[in-house]
């Protein structure tokens, strides 16, 4: 679920990188020292190998785009999605800022649909030019538990490489779902940085 830290593509590498532990990822509320983690893809992932994908599996899920989203229903969905993790940077925007966003062609919003329910979303930010940024990730929580998370990444995947980007990038950070690190990872996404940042304020 890609919010934490600052969204600026960084592309010093990390000479030791920390990956989540049960003690400080599994806990729903906020550490106090909150540790962000930047990954990358340079090559669409072969996603076809995954054993979590197949023709015909259930229940079906896909992920149609949504144009032009009413501010309204993207509130609702950064919210719901995002609300047990803190995300907040959307929240900070007043409705004109988000709408600019918003309708930006180079902004794509998705929804996940598990069997025709409305089950999360995600957003591909492609304003930067030959890279794409998995901005926004998530599920419904009524939808977490389920192992639908690695079937909705490889179905956002294959979106974000359809342009052939030199990349796509993403960072995470401690206070994030405690699967959503080893989610990125398994999916062929690598870490190049890594940085320690204070709690946000009020956190």
């Amino acid at each position: 679920m890609p919010e934490c830290g600052p969204s600026t593509p960084l592309r010093e590498p990390s000479s030791s990188v920390r990956r989540p532990t049960d003690s400080n990822s599994s806990r729903r509320g906020l550490t106090l020292t909150v540790t962000v983690w930047y990954l990358e893809q340079t090559s669409a992932p072969d996603t076809e190998s995954l054993p979590t994908v197949s023709a015909g599996q259930s229940p079906l899920l896909t992920v149609p785009r949504i144009f032009s989203p009413t501010i309204r229903h993207y509130r609702w969905l950064f919210e719901s999605v995002g609300g047990p993790w803190n995300w907040t940077s959307r929240k900070l925007l007043d409705d004109e800022q988000l709408l600019r966003i918003l309708e930006d062609p180079q902004v794509e919003v998705f929804q996940l649909e598990v069997d025709s329910q409305l089950a999360g979303f995600a957003e591909l930010d492609r304003r930067r030019a030959d890279e794409v940024e998995l901005k926004f990730f998530g599920l419904l929580p009524q939808f977490t538990g389920q192992g639908l998370g690695t079937r909705f990444l490889v179905l956002i995947l294959q979106q974000a490489w359809k342009t052939q980007p030199r990349r796509v990038w993403l960072h995470t950070c401690s206070n994030d779902h405690p699967a959503a690190f080893r989610l990125y990872t398994a999916a062929g996404f690598g870490c190049y940085r890594e940085e320690l940042e204070p709690p946000s304020p009020g956190a």
